[in-house]
């Protein structure tokens, strides 16, 4: 027998080299999991996070539709995959018939045909009428759920305003990318 066999360990216990492996594996597995759960940007299903950079500003005119005058809002947001443009409008308008539907879960959305960034415009008919434009830099931001979120927290700010002329853009929500 060679000294020191049966090799002892941590506390002077055999197998304690094993033991203190299985423990370093399980220290790195656990803070891999954790590094998988911390939101970072570009990862599917984790959270991301949208911040008002500018507006509501107010805005002569929707640059959708052909040279109007009518009275709306502008926001601007930044989200972990890029910028979002808003507008906002509590005037009634005509959709153009070439303006298709687009899936999104519950949210009925028209694409805005024949702009350069993905746009589409969501209609709330009714007593507390208005209508939203979102112009995203790419059809590859998760536009569904960013579009989502928004409306959510946009309606629930909506509850609280006391006149028409203030605009519940909300300044931070989070949404689920895809």
């Amino acid at each position: 027998m060679a000294a020191g066999w049966p090799r002892r360990g941590a506390g002077g216990r055999p197998g304690g080299g094993a033991a203190a492996a299985l423990g370093v594996l399980l220290l790195y597995a656990a803070a891999a999991a954790a590094a998988g759960q911390s939101g970072q940007p570009g990862q599917p299903g984790q959270p991301g996070q949208a911040t008002l950079q500018r507006g509501p500003l107010p805005a002569r005119g929707i640059p959708f539709f052909p040279p109007n005058l009518l009275p709306a809002f502008r926001g601007e947001y930044l989200a972990d995959e890029g910028r979002v443009v808003v507008y906002f409008t509590r005037e009634q308008v005509v959709l153009p018939s070439g303006w298709r539907g687009v899936r999104c879960a519950q949210a009925p959305l028209v694409r805005v045909a024949n702009e350069e960034d993905f746009t589409l415009c969501f209609v709330e008919s009714g007593e507390a009428g208005y209508v939203l434009f979102f112009s995203f830099q790419s059809e590859s931001f998760p536009w569904c759920a960013w579009t989502e979120a928004f409306l959510q927290r946009f309606r629930y700010l909506l509850a609280f305003t006391q006149s028409s002329s203030e605009v519940p853009f909300p300044a931070i929500f989070e949404y689920r990318k895809s």
